[in-house]
């Protein structure tokens, strides 16, 4: 396991399968980021505007409607937060990984369409 970064990452994930979003922030956290999910609109709101602009990304899942993965991307546009939006449940974790990485460190907002 890599050592934990003294400040880490912080990510908000979004999705409807409550076990994929779990295992997705699982496989994050394993390599020292933060990570918090949501599986409301309601709540992710509630969780970007009691936050601030604290998240340095944010992951839509491929479970979301395309309606309310619009929302979330005007959110994030408005937070100024990059956002990932993921097409497909067949992501391996390294790649996973990867883009995380690349959208929190390079603050460009990405689409992956696996």
């Amino acid at each position: 396991m890599l050592p934990q970064p003294v400040n880490p990452h912080r990510l908000l994930l979004f999705g409807k399968e409550e076990t994929l979003l779990e295992l997705r922030a699982k496989v994050l956290r394993s390599v020292g980021l933060a990570v918090d999910t949501s599986v409301a609109l309601p709540d992710f709101t509630n969780q970007i505007s009691i936050s601030g602009n604290t998240y340095d990304g944010i992951v839509c899942c491929h479970t979301v409607t395309e309606t309310e993965c619009e929302e979330i991307a005007a959110i994030a546009g408005r937070s100024r937060i990059p956002l990932l939006r993921l097409e497909s449940h067949l992501l391996p974790p390294q790649q996973l990984i990867a883009r995380v990485l690349d959208l929190v460190e390079s603050g460009a907002a990405g689409f992956e369409s696996t």
